[in-house]
């Protein structure tokens, strides 16, 4: 069995992503690049995207990774947060967080 290789054009990735701007007129743009930006890299195309309003991430690892490539834009976790330290970590890297569970507002009004 062959492996299954993918070669990501990081000028194509750019030019597809400011069709989707003008597409959205003036709205904000979030560039979604959870799960190791589906496999191409996370650092390299959120550098590749670095004009995109926010990035949405699946982990704080994810977050801990945009910040430390020089990305300051706003970070979105998209999965929340389970445990109380985790609230820590989220201030400490400015990263928003999605709360999708009564435990979650159970931490945060703790």
């Amino acid at each position: 069995m062959r492996a299954t290789k993918a070669t990501i054009d990081l000028a194509a990735l750019r030019h597809n992503f400011a069709c989707a701007r003008r597409f959205a007129g003036g709205s904000r743009v979030m560039a979604v690049v959870k799960a190791n930006a589906y496999g191409h890299g996370l650092e390299r195309v959120g550098v590749a995207l670095a004009d995109a309003d926010a990035f949405g991430v699946a982990t704080l690892s994810d977050a801990h990774r945009l910040r430390s490539a020089g990305l300051s834009q706003r970070i979105v976790l998209l999965s929340g947060f389970d445990e109380p330290g985790d609230l820590q970590e989220l201030r400490a890297l400015q990263v928003e967080t999605v709360v999708h569970h009564q435990c979650q507002i159970d931490l945060l009004e703790r």
